[in-house]
Parts: structure tokens; C-alpha cells; sequence
């Protein structure tokens, strides 16, 4: 399923394969490349974390912590629990006026090796899932992949690739920042949380049993 979820995902490849580093400090690099017949970049960021595999993956897939880690976004839940590896998220991102806060509604997929050495979440933007909310754009072409690698017995390399179009104009100063400065604070708040200790699952009970049964793996 890994290596489904991956090919998928470099599916909307594109213009060009080149990837331009956009920044790179305190251990997180981040870069962008264009997408063919798009005006937003694709942005794929990396860093290194001491933190246990099982952990990093249980944060990632706890909704009710991203919140902790994602600073624009302002709510997000899980609308309905597919299966044991799907399921339908709820995000909600408030932006700076005079620009309309942003929502919309993921179907994440996800796969762990064998091995346990590596793990995959896919999300793709699910249309026509729940009605519009007044006063909120909804976004309806997202695409991404969190990538967790285990490095070491406590320590692991995570990287994310996604590319989003916000469903109308959005300030170029904006853009930029949600674009490069976003990823980047994002992994600097997850490895903050990790190596913290400060990420125990939230209200997401689907998480608390995924990290309970990784770690007894």
C-alpha cells in the first residue's frame, strides 16, 4: 500500500522536477517546485527529530492536535473513521483579513512497512462531503503525503510534500507565507512537541489506540 500511496501522490508531478530551496535553518529544510498547469508551487519540508516512531506517527494522525502544530488552522476533527487505515477529517484555517478563513474535508490514507521502518499518510481533498460553511472557502484541490522514516531506535526523519490551490485570490505577501513559512513552523512545532514530550494524544480516540498498539508492536 506504501509504495500505492506514493505513486499516487507524484501522479499531479508536473512542469518540473526541480526543486528550489526556499529556506533552510535551525535543521528544517523547505522547497518548492512548479506544478504544471498550476500558479501555486508544490512545497515539500523536511527535518530530523528525537522521537520514537510510533509517536511521530500517532501525531500526525491525531486531528485534535493539529491544531498544536499547524498555526493557521483553528479546528480539526475526524468526520467518519473508514477503516482501520481511512478516514475523513474536518480542517478548518482562519487567515488574516481581508482574506476568508479556508475549510475543507480530507480522506487520509495511511500504511506503515512491515518492517516498521517507514510510514506514509496520504490526504487528498474529498468534495461534496458536508455542506459549506457561511463566510469560508472551501478547498477542494488539496494533495499531500507525510513521510515518517525511523533513523535510529529514538529518533526519525519526517518530510511533507503537498500542494494546495486556495480556491481564490489570496495576497502574493500571504501566499508566501503560507507556502514556505508554513511548513516550516509546522515542523519546528511538531518536532517541538515530540521532543518536548508534550504530545500525548488529544481527543482523538482512533489515536490513542494506534499509538497504544504501535508501541506494543
Amino acid at each position: 500500500m506504501a509504495a500505492f500511496l506514493l505513486s499516487s501522490f507524484q501522479a499531479w508531478g508536473g512542469a518540473s522536477d526541480v526543486w528550489r530551496l526556499d529556506r533552510n535553518e535551525d535543521g528544517i529544510q523547505v522547497s518548492s517546485r512548479l506544478v504544471e498547469g498550476s500558479s501555486v508551487r508544490a512545497i515539500r519540508a523536511e527535518v530530523d527529530i528525537k522521537a520514537s516512531f510510533a509517536r511521530t506517527v500517532a501525531l500526525l494522525l491525531d486531528a485534535s492536535m493539529r491544531p498544536r502544530w499547524d498555526e493557521i488552522c483553528v479546528e480539526a476533527s475526524v468526520y467518519a473513521q473508514v477503516s482501520d487505515v481511512e478516514d475523513l477529517i474536518y480542517v478548518h484555517n482562519a487567515l488574516p483579513w481581508p482574506v476568508n478563513d479556508r475549510d475543507m474535508v480530507m480522506r487520509r490514507t495511511w500504511a506503515i512497512a512491515a518492517d516498521g521502518s517507514s510510514a506514509q499518510i496520504r490526504a487528498t481533498a474529498e468534495n461534496g462531503v458536508l455542506p459549506k460553511v457561511a463566510g469560508r472557502v472551501r478547498v477542494d484541490q488539496a494533495d499531500g503525503v507525510w513521510t515518517v522514516v525511523r533513523t535510529g531506535e529514538s529518533s526519525v526523519r519526517v518530510s511533507t510534500e503537498i500542494h494546495v490551490d486556495p480556491g481564490g485570490p489570496v495576497p502574493a505577501w500571504l501566499m508566501n507565507s503560507l507556502s514556505v513559512q508554513g511548513p516550516y513552523n509546522a515542523l519546528r512545532n511538531i518536532r517541538q512537541l515530540l521532543e518536548s514530550g508534550d504530545d500525548s494524544p488529544g481527543a482523538d480516540q482512533h489515536a490513542r489506540n494506534r499509538l497504544q498498539a504501535m508501541e506494543g508492536s
